[in-house]
């Protein structure tokens, strides 16, 4: 779970690499001195909302009063879609219910399996679900966006295996096994990032209540 996730990161020094959401990302270099040395190369990360084909909800407003699954309740993309469901303005004792789930994977079978209205995680989980799922479902709504998943090294990895790293990340995409392993994961490739790309992500960060 993310609490012992970054437990263990800042604590524990466990993790010689993360791959993980930009926010524990931001943390992990301020707590812990981790280095980003690349990101995912897609322009932006944000979180779908969803609900079966056949679903009498059309649009956002029609959240009022259901209940609406997501991944943990720490999790960047559940921040995401609760500021979404805020804006919306329901009346008071007809919110949205928000119910956190292990992973974006089962906030997103909750509602193709009908135990919930609708389901909010990463846009590329639909893209990556099966197509007898991804089929049934309809979008109707996303959240804002930020940088996408960063990757970083901890302090004590020395330049040089930092920089193979980092060369074997950013060439994935130009060679056959490294694109048949990024299409595996769904990411188009990496590119080089820098830390000042991620202070955005401060907001998130700060509302973790670890």
């Amino acid at each position: 779970d993310f609490a012992t996730f970054q437990r263990r990161t800042v604590n524990e020094k466990r993790y010689d690499f993360l791959i993980t959401a930009p926010h524990l990302y931001y943390l992990a270099q301020r707590q812990a001195g981790y280095r980003v040395v690349a990101r995912v190369d897609a322009r932006e990360l944000y979180a779908v909302i969803v609900v079966r084909k056949n679903s009498p909800i059309n649009s956002l407003r029609d959240l009022c009063g259901k209940k609406m699954t997501t991944p943990a309740r720490l999790a960047l993309m559940t921040a995401l879609v609760r500021r979404t469901v805020a804006a919306i303005g329901c009346k008071k004792g007809n919110e949205v219910t928000i119910l956190p789930t292990p992973t974006h994977d089962a906030a997103l079978l909750n509602a193709y399996k009908r135990t919930s209205d609708a389901a909010g995680f990463v846009s590329y989980t639909l893209k990556m679900a099966a197509p007898a799922i991804r089929n049934s479902m309809r979008i109707i709504g996303r959240t804002e966006s930020t940088p996408h998943i960063p990757v970083s090294v901890a302090p004590w990895i020395d330049r040089e295996t930092a920089g193979k790293f980092t060369k074997i990340l950013l060439s994935l995409k130009k060679t056959k096994e490294g694109r048949a392993a990024l299409k595996k994961t769904g990411y188009p490739g990496f590119k080089a990032a820098t830390p000042q790309e991620y202070d955005v992500m401060e907001p998130y960060a700060k509302s973790i209540n670890y």
